[in-house]
């Protein structure tokens, strides 16, 4: 996805943009703790994986995976980094 699409995708209403790669374990971890966490809240995800869209992860400074950027109505609101916890994903229900 590129900077451009993803802009498109996040102007309106909250969103996670998950940087990940298939290979990184934390990652794996990442994913089941949102996925558990998603049915029941109005937000949406977004995955982007570094190994493809690695020009979009250096827009957006990402250094370390996985990484939440938390975007509400087109703008970044949090960046978190690492296995989030069910209680930061609870600040954006």
């Amino acid at each position: 996805m590129t900077n451009k699409e993803l802009l498109k995708e996040v102007k309106e209403g909250t969103h996670f943009v998950k940087f990940h790669a298939n290979w990184c374990g934390p990652c794996k971890v990442a994913t089941k703790v949102i996925g558990k966490w998603m049915p029941n809240n109005n937000v949406n995800l977004i995955e982007i994986n570094i190994d493809t869209f690695g020009e979009t992860a250096q827009e957006y400074s990402v250094r370390n995976i996985p990484t939440l950027l938390v975007f509400r109505d087109g703008e970044i609101v949090e960046r978190l980094v690492g296995v989030p916890t069910e209680t930061q994903l609870n600040q954006y229900s």
